[in-house]
């Protein structure tokens, strides 16, 4: 739990009712993600807990160094995320949208190269949709209007782009998102 927001997870989606994003994983019965000898994906898909119809993965951030200097980590990392999935679960991957600064931005185009390459070695079945194109680059990187500012008028997270910019790169994402979906839930069929 974090000492000044008393909470430590971002949620959203029709899980969360409260009207506050951010809830404390752990507290209340949609968040028991912990559990000793398992981990928070083995736990949420465990029998009677979520029983999704397709789940998406959006992230990079955090594990972003580790990636981007080590392409074996992230092999191992997929591989891990392979055998934690249900073999019949459809799933997408998708990279977050870009940061303000170049250097972060340069630091998660070499995690998600390193992502990519790694769901192919890996033979994971899961759509892999970058969240770094030219494109949603961009229209984020150097673009204070998409990120949090201070009251001089500075970016003061450089990380995590805002609402409006969550709208432009869904705008930018949508045909690749939706192709995936149909691809994960509608796999072509093989003619016979």
């Amino acid at each position: 739990m974090d000492p000044k927001w008393k909470v430590n997870a971002g949620t959203y989606g029709f899980v969360n009712k409260t009207g506050n994003k951010y809830v404390q994983i752990g507290q209340g019965k949609e968040y028991q993600f912990c559990a000793a000898k398992t981990s928070p994906l083995e736990e949420m898909l465990s029998d009677g807990y979520y029983d999704p119809e397709l789940i998406l993965m959006s992230f990079l951030g955090n594990s972003a160094k580790r990636w981007a200097n080590d392409p074996n980590a992230a092999v191992r990392d997929v591989e891990r995320l392979q055998a934690q999935l249900p073999p019949d679960l459809p799933c997408i991957f998708m990279t977050t949208a870009p940061a303000y600064k170049k250097k972060i931005v340069e630091l998660r185009l070499r995690a998600q190269k390193n992502l990519m390459d790694a769901f192919k070695v890996t033979g994971l079945r899961c759509s892999f949709l970058p969240g770094a194109t030219p494109e949603t680059v961009a229209a984020n990187q150097g673009n204070k209007h998409y990120f949090r500012l201070n009251k001089k008028g500075m970016v003061k997270d450089p990380y995590h782009p805002n609402e409006a910019a969550a709208k432009n790169f869904f705008a930018l994402e949508m045909d690749q998102i939706c192709s995936a979906i149909f691809d994960q839930i509608e796999p072509t069929k093989e003619p016979s």
